[in-house]
């Protein structure tokens, strides 16, 4: 951001009648206690989360209750300001800290501007183990309700419900539209004959297949059979081996049930090439080879050791339980191909290198 952007920034907040969920003054002129600031921290990214925020903002160097401009000596240096940065990475649960610390001079006065990111979708932001959130102008512990509702939400976007640049009406499949009502007034007994009597281009806002007369991917690729089928695997919600034969034989999905995602073509075509990547991983010798070169190394490694070296770098599709089961039959088929051996001592399981 520009310094004009922050300064314009700056005087919104100060405008404010006062404090909310996702903007806090603090005077700290001189200093302020770090634990209390990893604590605000928590609760900033939390409330911004839960207010579908991008960011929240902490400023130093304003008075809380009346605003004024007071001016903060806090962390002098630039130096100083980015290894408060590392240190909250240290305290937080995911390594998240702050987008940036600006420093900006205003009415002659030093002004300490803190960005801080909204908690991940899924992962509430703790720091040194613990939740923090807002109650009013108040820090306080965030609330299992908050706690849960972050937790529970998706971790993928519902792509069914993105707008398809460029499309139009024109571009939808009649006989699709025509399924998607008799699903539409299925569902809706209540109201078949309302529903019957809409025009087509008021069913599809109305069934939220278009968003304010704008074609989404659900309504641009009917089958909507498909496309439900396909949003629910997105969701990480079942579908039935039925579905799951019929969207593989069209090249949509990859995976094994019920490890399955979303397939390269459709990936690269929702902007999504990165978490498809993620979710397919590598193949087993980039793991063994892997798992060689680190025994040629240090010769010796315990399992805990190999679990260490893998983890990170296996498919994100696979749940902690799937990930040892991976690992454990990585071993076995190194272990098969006389590439390795197992010299256990008691409980401990150390690997090395097969000697010839």
């Amino acid at each position: 951001m520009t310094t004009q952007e922050l300064i314009k920034l700056l005087e919104d907040f100060i405008h404010l009648p006062g404090e909310n969920e996702v903007v806090e003054f603090k005077k700290a002129q001189n200093g302020f206690d770090t634990q209390k600031l990893g604590e605000y921290f928590s609760a900033l990214s939390n409330e911004a989360n839960l207010g579908q925020e991008e960011f929240a903002w902490l400023l130093f160097g304003i008075h809380d209750k009346t605003h004024t401009i007071l001016g903060s000596s806090y962390k002098p240096t630039r130096p100083s300001l980015d290894a408060l940065k590392r240190e909250i990475a240290e305290g937080t649960n995911c390594g998240i800290t702050f987008t940036e610390i600006h420093e900006i001079m205003y009415q002659g006065k030093r002004v300490i501007m803190f960005q801080i990111p909204a908690a991940p979708k899924g992962i509430p932001t703790s720091y040194k183990g613990h939740y923090y959130g807002r109650d009013g102008e108040s820090l306080v512990a965030l609330s299992l309700h908050e706690l849960e509702s972050i937790r529970n939400q998706s971790q993928q976007p519902d792509w069914s419900a993105q707008i398809v640049k460029g499309a139009t009406f024109d571009d939808l499949d009649s006989k699709a539209i025509s399924i998607a009502r008799s699903l539409y007034i299925a569902k809706n007994k209540k109201n078949a004959a309302e529903i019957a009597e809409w025009d087509d281009i008021t069913f599809l806002n109305k069934a939220k297949l278009t968003i304010k007369g704008k074609i989404t991917n659900a309504a641009q690729d009917l089958s909507l059979v498909e496309i439900e089928a396909l949003n629910r695997i997105q969701l990480n919600r079942s579908i039935s081996d039925e579905e799951v034969s019929h969207l593989r034989k069209k090249k949509l999905i990859e995976g094994r049930k019920p490890n399955l995602f979303i397939a390269k073509p459709v990936a690269q075509q929702l902007d999504q090439k990165t978490a498809y990547s993620n979710n397919k991983g590598f193949e087993d010798s980039y793991y063994c080879d892997l798992i060689l070169k680190a025994l040629t190394e240090h010769e010796i490694l315990t399992r805990e050791e190999i679990t260490k070296l893998l983890w990170k770098k296996l498919p994100d599709i696979l749940n902690d339980s799937q990930k040892l089961i991976k690992i454990k039959n990585l071993l076995s088929k190194l272990r098969s191909c006389n590439k390795i051996v197992n010299q256990r001592q008691g409980s401990i399981s150390n690997w090395q290198l097969k000697k010839e």
